[in-house]
């Protein structure tokens, strides 16, 4: 990714194929204390991986058909006037928005939340000012905070059903500590933006 042989998608791609690749080969060798994969295992697992795939490119086609109508309706321009003609700082207006991804955090999944959100939200902040990949990195911590508060965090679900031990109460008691570290990274992140523009300024340099 650094180098700039794959993206960030395609690397995750890699990676799953590397570790599929280990584990065919480590599962031919009884010294390695790993079991061969399953036909079965194997097909539930490129099962499930279709499914989401699916649904995702299901939602990106909607995204785009969405992104296509704002633009041509003119709806994004209209925001941006109306929020250029605000008498307020636009680090308030990037506080509400902060404000706003973590409430619907608490409701509506990642993708959900940037598929309606950033259409407007990314023209608009950055018209005030804020630079692009800053506000990308405050966009996902934002987003992120919601993987793991209540009522919909996806995070602490799998977890707690994967475990079959712990319930979904507990893992939200125990997570707290977690969520305001998270909080308190995103305030740093806010107050001094070059925590997260270090590596992509040096790379430019």
């Amino acid at each position: 990714m650094y180098g700039g042989i794959v993206t960030a998608t395609e690397a995750s791609g890699v990676g799953a194929a590397a570790v599929l690749l280990m584990w065919l080969i480590l599962g031919r060798m009884p010294a390695s204390g790993m079991h061969p994969i399953s036909t079965v295992a194997l097909r539930r697992a490129f099962d499930r991986g279709l499914r989401s795939t699916v649904m995702i490119v299901g939602l990106l086609i909607g995204a785009y058909i969405f992104s296509f109508y704002l633009i041509n309706s003119g709806v994004t321009q209209v925001v941006l006037q109306y929020v250029d003609h605000l008498d307020v700082p636009p680090i308030t207006i990037l506080l509400l928005v902060v404000v706003v991804y973590l409430i619907l955090g608490l409701f509506m999944s990642q993708l959900e939340i940037m598929v309606l959100t950033l259409p407007f939200v990314f023209p608009m902040l950055t018209s005030l000012g804020y630079d692009g990949i800053w506000l990308g990195i405050i966009v996902v911590k934002t987003i992120e905070i919601g993987l793991v508060t209540p009522p919909v965090g996806m995070n602490v679900f799998v977890v707690s059903s994967t475990s079959g031990m712990v319930s979904p109460g507990d893992g939200f008691k125990g997570v707290l500590p977690f969520l305001i570290a998270e909080i308190m990274t995103l305030a740093l992140f806010i107050a001094y933006p070059e925590i997260v523009l270090f590596v992509p300024n040096a790379m430019t340099n």
